[in-house]
């Protein structure tokens, strides 16, 4: 839509056996990342997709490999090469990671017992 809020479009439709859901948009505003998971009951653990802004009238998505579910609100880095996310650490417990775009180099980040949710990157500071 425009930034006025006008002319809403959808760009992927995964169908009637699937939720997408916090959708973001990559740094250089080509490649859309979302969170998945198959409906039903209950609903499967949410994974990450990935799809190429400009391929949006092909309606494909492709599902990034960031290892054991549940993955999802990733976020990617301020230059793009990295994603932060939720994911599931010791214990069934929610907690925080990180990985290259292409899956590789997956840490956790967070390792206290309470659930970590909603990671975001610290902003980059601006020049002297």
């Amino acid at each position: 839509m425009t930034d006025m809020g006008e002319g809403p479009q959808q760009i992927l439709h995964s169908g009637q056996g699937f939720w997408d859901y916090v959708p973001v948009w990559s740094p250089d505003g080509k490649q859309i990342l979302f969170t998945q998971r198959r409906v039903g009951s209950p609903p499967s653990p949410p994974w990450q997709m990935s799809m190429i802004y400009e391929d949006r009238d092909a309606d494909v998505a492709l599902r990034l490999n960031l290892g054991s579910l549940p993955i999802e609100d990733a976020q990617y880095s301020p230059d793009g090469l990295w994603l932060v996310f939720e994911g599931e650490g010791e214990k069934e417990n929610k907690d925080v990671f990180y990985a290259m775009t292409t899956g590789a180099g997956r840490t956790r980040i967070t390792k206290d017992p309470g659930v970590d949710f909603d990671p975001a990157w610290r902003p980059v500071a601006p020049p002297p």
